[in-house]
């Protein structure tokens, strides 16, 4: 026989060599190239489907070590399936596992971008609004130390100075204006730093300068979960040129509670519910708005069934009542603050009756005082981005922060003028334009920005130094 019969062929015609397939088929052949073959397509479809999951920081399994026949091979020979023998694991690092490693500190390195972006622009805004201050004090010799302490600023040193009085003072028979309807966080970090030597005005700065910039940095991680980088950004710089934001720069406690309720909503996110409840308290002993948080956790809790999130409302809830109990063992009244609001401030929630009001008569007379028609027209628009803000796809947990503040604000009696410092740490109201912005030419972005640090400086002038109704 030649050789070909006697290898290949039966002797009756020429030689010739089965294909491989063939031979696979007949079992002549091992399977082991079939199974390196699909070893290195499974590793190359994991290496392209999972580098949105790596650069996220999300674990990928590593199912390299051992991979099922596939499919085909099965269908053709089921015999052969225990043929197959898995690849044995390689010691030591793999590119596999050195991605999500890479990814995550690029992630981190994005992060940080984010953040340094954020903070610039909110220090930059906050050294306009002061330069700003500045020169127009000197142009109407006011001493520029007077002119970051006006309005409840006095309160604010009061407080800082000689604490709380022990009674609810009376005028005319009922509760007076007193301290008792402020806070005591904010004036009690402003006493802590009178103590190392500073004054009560250089106090309110760097306080107030050190809080806005970590809230805008908060404000931009917060948007930047679900709006993007630029968007982000560009929400933070809102923040910080919004028209009464100049109270981020006087002895005010806006900057603080913002830092604190933006960290609150951020640690909400990330389901770190005991500091998402820590932040709440606080913020409740820095604004009687500080409930709204609680009312957030709330809502997490119920919406997500989480226990965690509960005892998050809880500890939120801590910081409020502990500041009622403290007034009434102060005081000997119970409702020692409530009666101050009321009595001394006429203030109370009464649905917006009040505000909507003089909204209406403002827009009928807008010569009458053009400041309260401006007012007018900014609850309009804020309105108008409340529905805005719903059609993001933003978290409805922080959706509903900013409607409860909006609706506090614009529902409590006799605070007119102070409505947009009230809606001031209702940053998600703000997100739609940075979205809208982020998807328009650079050179509009920056024509904004330029215009809305005008707006800023212009009515923190006139605020302080001209207007005769608080912020």
């Amino acid at each position: 026989m030649r050789r070909g019969d006697a290898c290949y062929g039966t002797g009756r015609g020429p030689a010739v060599r089965p294909t491989r397939t063939a031979r696979q088929a007949e079992g002549d052949e091992p399977r082991s190239h079939i199974a390196r073959h699909h070893n290195r397509s499974q590793q190359r479809f994991h290496a392209e489907t999972s580098h949105g999951d790596y650069a996220k920081g999300v674990s990928v399994p590593d199912s390299r070590h051992e991979y099922p026949p596939t499919p085909n091979a099965v269908q053709e020979d089921p015999r052969r399936v225990e043929q197959y023998t898995p690849a044995e694991p390689r010691h030591g690092p793999t590119e596999h596992e050195l991605i999500p490693h890479g990814a995550s500190l690029s992630a981190h390195c994005l992060r940080g971008s984010l953040v340094a972006h954020a903070v610039l622009v909110a220090l930059a805004t906050r050294l306009a609004c002061l330069a700003a201050l500045a020169v127009a004090a000197g142009h109407v010799d006011r001493p520029l130390s007077a002119v970051l302490t006006v309005f409840d600023g006095a309160y604010y040193r009061q407080i800082a100075a000689h604490g709380y009085p022990a009674g609810v003072p009376n005028g005319h028979g009922t509760a007076g204006m007193s301290p008792l309807a402020f806070f005591p966080l904010y004036p009690g970090l402003l006493g802590g730093l009178k103590r190392v030597g500073l004054s009560f005005a250089a106090s309110a700065v760097i306080l107030d300068t050190a809080s806005a910039l970590a809230a805008a940095a908060l404000i931009a991680l917060i948007v930047g979960r679900w709006a993007g980088d630029r968007a982000a950004i560009l929400t933070a710089a809102l923040w910080s040129t919004y028209p009464l934001a100049v109270v981020l720069s006087l002895a005010y406690p806006e900057a603080l509670f913002t830092m604190l309720a933006a960290g609150c909503l951020l640690a909400l996110a990330r389901n770190r519910t005991a500091l998402a409840g820590g932040c709440a308290a606080l913020a409740g002993l820095t604004r009687p708005t500080g409930i709204v948080l609680v009312v957030v956790c709330l809502f997490v809790a119920v919406h997500q069934r989480s226990i965690r999130a509960f005892g998050a409302a809880v500890i939120g809830a801590s910081g409020i009542s502990a500041w009622v109990l403290y007034l009434a063992l102060h005081t000997g009244h119970a409702d020692a603050w409530l009666l101050t609001e009321r009595q001394g401030w006429n203030g109370y929630f009464d649905g917006g009756i009040d505000n909507i009001h003089r909204a209406i008569y403002y827009l009928t007379h807008p010569t009458e005082r053009p400041a309260a028609t401006a007012v007018a027209l900014l609850i309009i628009a804020l309105s108008g981005l409340l529905v805005a803000a719903w059609r993001q796809p933003m978290p409805r947990h922080e959706w509903l922060y900013a409607v409860l503040l909006f609706v506090v604000a614009v529902g409590t009696h006799n605070v007119y003028s102070a409505v947009p410092r009230f809606v001031l740490p209702a940053f998600p109201l703000l997100a739609p334009i940075g979205v809208w912005l982020a998807e328009r030419p650079r050179v509009l972005r920056w024509s904004v920005a330029a215009i809305a640090t005008g707006v800023m400086m212009v009515c923190g002038v006139y605020v302080t130094l001209y207007s005769t109704y608080p912020p």
